[in-house]
């Protein structure tokens, strides 16, 4: 039987666990996980292992002591050692149309440059980041709620995985060097994921809410920059064009390059 590891951290990551968990003999899969991952690894019935996320020579260490076949890397924000990729096969899923969008933040990346039509890209991890080759890619919409988004990430890979699974048993598994246009983007920053007053008067109500969106729980939040404080801005509401903030209103509403918006829920930073 296959033996399986399951590095991880997020909740769509987990998901993904524990759907495979219903067709494979819990004995034969591991966790591993970073010291506070995003789920409570006290529900799950394997062997778990804690660990700073940067000490590859512990992953290394225990995939081996484990004799693991697959190791999924799915959501890990971390390096992984060259070390740990040659003796292992190593597998990431990677929510773009790779070789598009390769590096950090994907999903914001793509919604926040108007991209949409995305996929699930699961491919073989090599040296240089998300090149690998790749087993399979399914669409993804980037519509709706963030939390949408990740629940169809974890149906998608859940389908993937089960695939990739079947293949490597019947040793069937081929992987497709990565073709056509390439591009790379950063992980965003706070400082990315922040405007001031002047800033917000050069982006419209789509792309605000576009930020909205795409950077709330468990993503860090949008920010909004006002002389005296810092606000995770939570929800909007767009008002009519003829409208006119007068300065006893002023903190409630925010001017944007073609509308005028209602702050209707914040949090201070």
């Amino acid at each position: 039987m296959t033996r399986i590891a399951f590095i991880i951290y997020r909740n769509w990551a987990y998901k993904i666990l524990t759907n495979t968990l219903k067709k494979i003999k819990k004995k034969n899969i591991i966790l591993i996980t970073n010291q506070i991952p995003e789920f409570n690894i006290k529900k799950l019935k394997i062997k778990k292992f804690k660990i700073d996320p940067n000490n590859n020579i512990l992953i290394y260490k225990i995939l081996k002591n484990n004799q693991i076949d697959i190791a999924f890397f799915y959501g890990w924000s971390w390096l992984i050692s060259n070390k740990v990729i040659d003796d292992f096969l190593c597998i990431c899923l990677h929510p773009s149309k790779l070789p598009l969008f390769r590096g950090g933040s994907p999903i914001q990346n793509q919604i926040l440059r108007g991209v949409y039509d995305s996929a699930v890209t699961v491919f073989r991890m090599n040296k240089k980041i998300d090149r690998g080759p790749i087993f399979m890619q399914k669409k993804l919409s980037l519509n709706g709620d963030i939390n949408e988004i990740l629940l169809n990430i974890s149906k998608i890979g859940t389908k993937i995985t089960f695939k990739l699974l079947s293949k490597f048993s019947t040793k069937k598994l081929i992987f497709s060097k990565q073709k056509g246009k390439a591009s790379f983007y950063k992980r965003r920053t706070e400082k990315d994921n922040q405007k001031n007053l002047d800033d917000l008067k050069k982006i419209t109500y789509y792309q605000l809410n576009d930020y909205l969106r795409s950077l709330k729980y468990p993503y860090p939040g949008f920010k909004v920059i006002l002389k005296n404080k810092k606000i995770n801005l939570l929800k909007i509401k767009k008002i009519k064009k003829n409208f006119k903030v007068t300065k006893l209103k002023k903190n409630k509403y925010l001017k944007l390059k073609d509308s005028i918006v209602e702050i209707i829920k914040y949090t201070v930073a």
